[in-house]
């Protein structure tokens, strides 16, 4: 929690973990895609959590989890994923291991039946 706060409430720590995680400066012209990225992001969470409402109607998503939480937590998940993926993180480079993994978190969203 500490850090995540340092990050939203300095803006000099923000500023330098854009950098550090982007490998770039969203300045000028890149201030664009940023925020495209943004817009991006939102319209995968609102898909997400429409999709988890659906589940939810039909008596699939588990109890005790709100479609907003379960479709912030799979875009967290697939953000992270496909990140450490890029990086090369040897246990995320075989597909076996990517649906292994996908499974287990679509499997954790799922009511116990």
């Amino acid at each position: 929690m500490q850090f995540s706060d340092s990050v939203s409430d300095d803006p000099s720590v923000r500023h330098t973990m854009e950098i550090l995680n982007f490998k770039c400066e969203f300045v000028g012209e890149m201030q664009q895609d940023l925020a495209d990225y943004v817009v991006h992001s939102e319209e995968c969470l609102s898909k997400l959590q429409r999709t988890y409402q659906a589940a939810q109607r039909n008596g699939d998503l588990r109890t005790g989890i709100s479609p907003k939480m379960a479709a912030m937590e799979t875009l967290v998940f697939l953000t992270g994923l496909l990140r450490l993926r890029l990086l090369g993180v040897p246990a995320l480079q075989t597909r076996r291991e990517l649906n292994a993994l996908i499974a287990a978190h679509v499997d954790s969203r799922r009511q116990a039946g």
